[in-house]
């Protein structure tokens, strides 16, 4: 038997690289990333508000989360997107984060002002996790690496195939990785790692059958009423919390004023809730924006992220001075 040096080398150059990829792809990652924080709130004189997020980027469950923060501060745990989500001291500790899944967790902080650098270690039962400074540093979901390695490698094999057959007539264009951004679907921009065809959150508000809506602003003065309507047409029972303010409201109402958690919408079901937000009768331009924020989670635990930056009308129908709305 004749032996070809050229093909033998290619062969184990082919498989250290397709060991490479399939190392690639299942490596675990855990990211930790801090969205914002917030200067202000009433829960405390000396705190602030800090959103933590913890994402499982990797193939396998993650187990036994345990982000460890700077010592030096006081945390206090103000909600969470998962119940196995809680505060231990220093620690954020979480039991389990599902593939592609990730918990979000508001803290209290107090003793100092928190930063990105005050995370100084996170690790799970498997591995260690890294922080990141901005969300486009956020790694792709294991599935979405698994369609580019298939589209780096079939792609040139076919572009190939195209320039032998037309006999060198036409040049195959070189493809340009474009990264996802956030899209707009009823009025809501969504962060493009909740664009996915399996997340039936996305899929059920993109066909309607999953609304949340704004209703007709009110207002009593400088404080304007925001109604959410929300109406649920699917078969699954879901979860919401809303948030909604403005430049101005830190100044008239309590930070907690600005979030209602807990939401329950079932199958078949619609129900309106109303958030207070502060709007000077005067005010022009930046100070008419009202921030609003809707987290959506169903029993299966996937989750939904809607935003929008809704500007309010110049007019607002004003209530009757005997009036008087809360929130809920």
């Amino acid at each position: 038997m004749q032996f070809n040096p050229i093909s033998i080398v290619l062969t184990l150059v082919g498989g250290l690289l397709l060991a490479a990829l399939l190392g690639w792809i299942r490596r675990p990652r855990l990211t930790v990333f801090v969205p914002r924080t917030f200067s202000y709130n009433q829960l405390s004189d000396k705190g602030h508000l800090v959103e933590v997020t913890v994402f499982n980027r990797g193939f396998k469950t993650e187990e036994s989360i345990d982000v460890t923060l700077n010592p030096s501060l006081k945390y206090e745990l103000l909600g969470a997107n998962s119940p196995d989500a809680t505060v231990d001291r220093n620690r954020l500790k979480m039991t389990r984060i599902a593939p592609s899944d990730e918990i979000t967790m508001l803290l209290v902080v107090e003793n100092g002002v928190f930063k990105p650098d005050d995370i100084t270690q996170t690790v799970s039962k498997e591995t260690k996790g890294v922080t990141v400074a901005k969300l486009e540093d956020v790694p792709p979901t294991a599935m979405q690496r698994v369609f580019l390695v298939g589209v780096f490698i079939v792609l040139p094999a076919v572009c190939y195939l195209g320039y032998v057959a037309i006999n060198n007539a036409f040049t195959a264009p070189e493809p340009t990785a474009v990264a996802a951004a956030p899209i707009k679907t009823i009025g809501w921009t969504i962060p493009s790692f909740y664009q996915k065809d399996d997340n039936l959150l996305y899929k059920s508000l993109e066909s309607g059958k999953l609304s949340v809506e704004l209703g007709t602003l009110s207002a009593k003065g400088d404080i304007v009423s925001v109604p959410f309507q929300l109406r649920n047409d699917t078969n699954a029972v879901y979860n919401a919390t809303l948030q909604a303010f403005t430049s101005t409201t830190d100044k008239r109402t309590p930070r907690y004023e600005q979030l209602i958690s807990n939401v329950i919408v079932f199958p078949g079901g619609k129900t309106e809730k109303h958030i207070n937000v502060a709007i000077p009768i005067t005010a022009t331009g930046n100070e008419r924006i009202i921030f609003i924020t809707v987290f959506l989670e169903d029993t299966n635990g996937e989750t939904l992220k809607l935003n929008q930056n809704y500007i309010a009308p110049d007019k607002i129908n004003q209530e009757p001075a005997s009036a008087k709305r809360k929130n809920g």
